[in-house]
């Protein structure tokens, strides 16, 4: 585990040197690079950032991580809050991943599975990992739609899973699973940004607990993980 506390605006600017420096790697090697991104204020500068590098982005596959059951265009979704910052931003842009590998979660809310199934085959189709799995950490430690006490915590064989009663709302989302997100192979680029996540960074550096009260906890013996934060800063 690597650990970075900078100033949030320096801890941005290296976290998007970190990843522009994993998508090409994984283009040189493989020819695609495939990134799990969530959405909120917690990444937005990020890829902001990352957005205006000279990244390969024509070989990245891009994937939530999760998603909330609401139109794309709805000021909840993670689209649309990637889109802005990493897709569309206003100016600084260099390039941006084709449109027929970006990847968006589109909630099916007739079906049982919200759709799930069907992203996981979508996912299954361009890649067996996230090479990249950029996480924000929310104040009560979860990462993606896992929430403290979540049944799906213990998800050992699905790599994508509907949500029904997340405690934040709304309550129905899409969530990359454990499984997925603990692949050895993937970089976890994960973010502590904000005094309000101090307890859950303190949570998550402890040497006790368990990922059941503090989510982001699953990734912490992750063989390839950066942790940034401007707490104490």
């Amino acid at each position: 585990m690597k650990v970075v506390n900078k100033s949030r605006a320096r801890a941005e600017a290296q976290a998007a040197a970190i990843l522009r420096e994993r998508i090409a790697e994984c283009a040189d090697r493989a020819g695609r690079a495939t990134m799990g991104v969530p959405g909120g204020r917690s990444v937005a500068g990020v890829l902001e950032t990352l957005a205006g590098s000279d990244a390969p982005f024509d070989a990245v596959d891009l994937f939530f991580v999760d998603e909330r059951c609401v139109p794309l265009e709805s000021e909840e979704s993670n689209f649309r809050v990637v889109r802005d910052a990493l897709l569309d931003p206003p100016a600084g842009r260099k390039a941006a991943p084709p449109s027929d590998r970006i990847h968006p979660f589109i909630c099916a809310e007739d079906e049982a599975d919200l759709g799930v199934g069907a992203y996981e085959e979508e996912f299954r189709r361009a890649a067996t990992h996230l090479d990249i799995a950029l996480l924000g950490v929310g104040e009560d430690g979860h990462i993606a739609s896992l929430f403290p006490g979540s049944p799906v915590l213990t998800e050992s064989s699905r790599l994508f899973v509907p949500i029904d009663e997340a405690p934040k709302p709304p309550p129905r989302r899409m969530s990359a699973s454990p499984a997925l997100l603990t692949a050895p192979e993937t970089m976890v680029v994960l973010l502590f940004f904000g005094e309000g996540k101090r307890n859950a960074l303190k949570a998550f550096v402890s040497k006790e607990g368990s990922p059941t009260e503090c989510p982001a906890r699953l990734v912490k013996d992750m063989p390839d993980l950066w942790v940034f934060t401007d707490i104490g800063t």
